[in-house]
């Protein structure tokens, strides 16, 4: 079997970087967002705001489809496509 050559070499090391250091922003992200969460549900969920008041609905986008948005992308990063032929 023959040895890889450095380039390749070198953009496997990379890829692999870039994942780990994805994985860990979006650990860091979802661990802000437990650490929150009493704060949320204290602030947003029991309080008495209105419904339909615009502070809350840009709140819970601006929080939910930050949340939501990384999974398409760790789905992306992690997953192996079949090699085409």
């Amino acid at each position: 079997m023959s040895r890889p050559d450095k380039s390749s070499l070198v953009s496997v090391q990379a890829v692999t970087l870039n994942n780990y250091l994805l994985t860990s922003a979006v650990v860091v992200l979802y661990w802000d967002y437990l650490l929150t969460l009493p704060d949320e549900i204290k602030l947003y969920w029991q309080g008495k705001q209105k419904i339909l008041s615009w502070a809350p609905v840009f709140f819970f986008v601006n929080r939910y489809l930050a949340l939501l948005g990384h999974i398409p992308v760790m789905i992306e990063f992690f997953t192996k496509l079949p090699e085409s032929t």
